[in-house]
């Protein structure tokens, strides 16, 4: 127990003391806490006019007869109630003329131009490499739609224009009932992004640091280093302590990347709520609860135990790096397979298919917790799943120890299939 912990420790702060460690651990946070401030830094661009005077402006000009009768319908400030992160212009009131609109947003004067001049339709004006610009097409149609079915109405006699308006007011409205089969309700959509984005976020830890994993075993035999430690420490002691050793300094190395995005997103909060209330109101709806956060926790722990361990004994039976990409491509397989199907999947998370791969260990800490976070699994069967997972663990704890007891003392080739099967099957 003891060589376990010094093993552990030695390479723990191997990787903490790690100059390149330290760099790419402070870069990433960096650049995550600089993601944050987007709001405020298109804000200032905007302000300050970089890559064009238009910023958010939009100008709407009106026939005369339209202006003479709707006027104080388009002030800027009834306009803003339109979409408020945007600067609007009635162009009458400036000297804007319809002919000059084009002109106007060409030289990006104005990120959007309106033109309505009272008939079914208005034109609109935006700038191809703006997509962005399209988001006011919704509201705009609403409003004149609107102001154009109120002319239409004026000429009808009175009980006709308010049986007709009647009429139009009819709108069918859902009441969206959501009947969460599992433990967690809430918006499906939500859920949806809050279990893909933690899913890609497994993903990439359990990828990144199994490899590590696996790189580390591998330098160990190739420096010829290995045949010292086993002097003092038995292969298995190594091999569990090597595993454990990285997990740690994985979880430090995320801790530091959520650190520096939840420091961020306490900062820029307010921002992201007048830059993007469709995110905002994602952020709102989502529904992360304690239970969320300690099922991505042990998902994580085991998930990277099951593939680590399998990393470190397959590592153990090459000995050049050059090699490491031979005998990682089927569990690397395996784990992509995994996301893949969970991102897929997660669109029909009750699905007969969906539901057995979340009970397979090399799919489970995916499968299942998108599960969970969709609301199609209750809590009991989570734990079913995690304990599947963890007696499987122990498993490929075991026979890994073998593997790796017998293939880091093997130079030259790679060990060929018959002599990891003999690995496996000797019992000591």
């Amino acid at each position: 127990m003891r060589n376990l912990k010094n093993v552990c420790a030695f390479e723990y702060n191997g990787y903490i003391n790690s100059k390149s460690f330290r760099t790419i651990t402070a870069v990433i946070a960096i650049i995550i806490l600089l993601l944050s401030f987007i709001p405020r830094i298109a804000g200032a661009i905007d302000k300050a006019g970089v890559g064009g005077g238009a910023a958010k402006k939009v100008v709407i000009v009106l026939s005369d007869d339209i202006y003479k009768k709707h006027a104080a319908q388009f002030t800027p400030r009834v306009l803003k109630e339109l979409n408020n992160s945007y600067t609007w212009t009635l162009g009458n009131v400036d000297g804007v003329k319809a002919s000059d609109l084009e002109a106007l947003v060409k030289k990006e004067t104005y990120k959007v131009a309106v033109y309505f001049d009272g008939s079914v339709g208005y034109k609109l004006y935006v700038n191809n490499a703006d997509m962005l610009s399209y988001e006011l097409v919704p509201s705009l149609d609403a409003y004149i739609t609107g102001i154009a079915r109120a002319d239409a109405l004026e000429g009808l006699p009175p009980d006709t224009a308010s049986q007709v308006t009647s009429i139009l007011s009819i709108n069918a409205a859902a009441d969206v009932v959501s009947v969460a089969t599992g433990d967690r309700g809430g918006d499906a959509g939500s859920n949806f992004w809050l279990g893909y984005v933690l899913v890609f976020f497994l993903f990439y830890v359990i990828l990144a640091y199994g490899n590590m994993v696996i790189t580390s075993v591998i330098t160990e035999k190739s420096t010829r280093a290995m045949e010292l430690l086993i002097v003092s420490v038995k292969p298995t002691e190594l091999m569990f302590g090597k595993v454990l050793g990285v997990g740690l300094a994985a979880l430090t190395q995320v801790g530091g990347f959520l650190l520096a995005g939840a420091i961020g997103i306490f900062i820029n909060t307010s921002s992201w709520e007048s830059f993007s209330p469709a995110v905002t109101e994602i952020i709102d709806s989502l529904k992360i609860s304690p239970l969320v956060i300690v099922f991505l926790i042990l998902f994580f722990l085991l998930g990277y135990f099951l593939y680590a361990f399998i990393y470190a004994a397959l590592g153990s039976t090459v000995s050049k790096i050059e090699e490491a990409s031979s005998v990682t491509t089927i569990p690397t397989m395996f784990l992509t397979a995994a996301f893949i199907i969970t991102m897929i999947g997660s669109t029909n998370a009750s699905s007969t298919a969906f539901a057995v791969l979340s009970y397979i260990p090399f799919f489970s800490p995916f499968v299942m917790f998108s599960r969970y976070c969709m609301g199609a699994v209750s809590a009991p069967a989570v734990c079913i799943s995690l304990g599947i997972l963890f007696i499987t663990i122990v498993l490929f704890a075991i026979l890994g120890g073998k593997i790796y007891r017998t293939g880091v003392m093997m130079y030259g080739k790679p060990m060929s299939l018959k002599s990891i099967w003999s690995a496996i099957r000797t019992r000591n």
